[in-house]
């Protein structure tokens, strides 16, 4: 049996991989047989976080480099897929997730590559063309998971219904407090304090795309942004919070926020949908989306919850999809393409921030 399954080896054992790790045990169809971080410490912690929640957790193995693990693995029997969770950055004049995902495809694995795909556009360009060049019967997703959040998905299934008429604009606040589950990525002196770390480094840059995606899910093509950018954390590099204008091609718009609190932030919703006919509302990440409408016979107001799954529930869909894919050559929900679509309007709202203007999205 283990020849036909998904056997995937993490690269980077930071915090994410623990997200992952749980998802992956939750979709099933996948085994976790290999840990790769330079950093010893990080790999001990998270092979004993999967001990801890994988009862048959087998011997895993670890390496320094992916390039070691490739070369110990001629056959696939150890993994035949990776989940590329470095960090987005460029590091002597290379992309490294665009550096680290072409040698995991040279090396034939199928390919789940954590978001934001590369740190420009270009570089995702040039790792769309190497995969259909020397592995294009490999799958490569990019891992947003976003695109399954229970909640986001309910919104479009409600869009499509018409529960709320038209759709006129959306407002959208990505919130976050910088003293969360995530705290210790915001800390002083780690790596988002480092202005060669940019754009990667900035929360808005880095986090942007997780509440873009459901935008252009239900508004469709994204084409014009004018805003401003700025910093909420002053030890941060880069921009942690933003107020922006996106025009879409149907003609629509929606208010886009980011706001990174230093301290305490109050448990509010992510998205605001406004339509002709009613609204919809999808809270923060413990979840929750409701569609409040006027019965028709009374004219009175009426809500439904829609949904309450929450944020962690997406990182499951992700990891079923590339599982889907891998084993039965479905095509995944999150190819380099939607990921790229993404870049392209976090990248033009820093621009618009710093230049004070309308930026086209190319």
């Amino acid at each position: 049996a283990m020849a036909d399954g998904v056997r995937v080896a993490f690269v980077g054992c930071g915090n994410i991989a623990r997200y992952h790790a749980t998802a992956a045990l939750k979709a099933g169809g996948v085994t976790i047989t290999a840990l790769i971080d330079p950093n010893a410490k990080a790999r001990e912690q998270l092979a004993e976080f999967l001990q801890h929640e994988a009862a048959d957790a087998q011997a895993l193995q670890q390496f320094d480099t992916l390039k070691e693990a490739v070369t110990a693995d001629p056959d696939f029997e150890l993994f035949n897929a990776v989940d590329i969770m470095v960090p987005s950055f460029v590091v002597d004049g290379a992309d490294l997730h665009e550096l680290v995902a072409t040698e995991a495809l040279r090396a034939r694995r199928h390919v789940l590559l954590e978001k934001p795909v590369t740190t420009h556009p270009e570089a995702a360009v040039r790792l769309d063309a190497l995969h259909r060049e020397v592995a294009p019967d490999r799958v490569l997703a990019v891992a947003e998971n976003a695109q399954f959040w229970p909640e986001v998905l309910a919104v479009k299934a409600s869009l499509d219904r018409g529960d709320i008429g038209e759709l006129l604009t959306v407002r959208v606040k990505a919130w976050e407090s910088a003293t969360g589950e995530w705290a210790i990525d915001y800390a002083e002196g780690g790596w988002r304090c480092d202005e060669s770390k940019l754009p990667s480094a900035s929360f808005t840059f880095d986090s942007a795309s997780h509440w873009i995606r459901p935008l252009r899910m239900w508004m469709g093509r994204a084409s014009r942004v004018v805003g401003v950018t700025g910093k909420s954390i002053k030890h941060m590099a880069g921009v942690s919070f933003s107020q922006h204008i996106i025009t879409f091609q149907s003609s629509k718009s929606a208010v886009f926020e980011t706001m990174l609190a230093p301290k305490a932030i109050s448990d509010q919703p992510f998205f605001v949908l406004q339509g002709s006919l009613g609204e919809i509302v999808v809270e923060g990440f413990g979840g929750g989306c409701t569609l409040h409408t006027l019965c028709p016979e009374t004219d009175k107001p009426v809500s439904r919850e829609l949904c309450r799954e929450g944020w962690n529930a997406s990182y499951v869909g992700e990891y079923a999809d590339f599982v889907s894919a891998v084993s039965n050559g479905t095509p995944t929900k999150g190819p380099l393409s939607e990921a790229l679509a993404d870049l392209r309007v976090v990248q033009a709202l820093i621009n618009s921030g710093e230049q004070g203007a309308w930026v086209d999205i190319d």
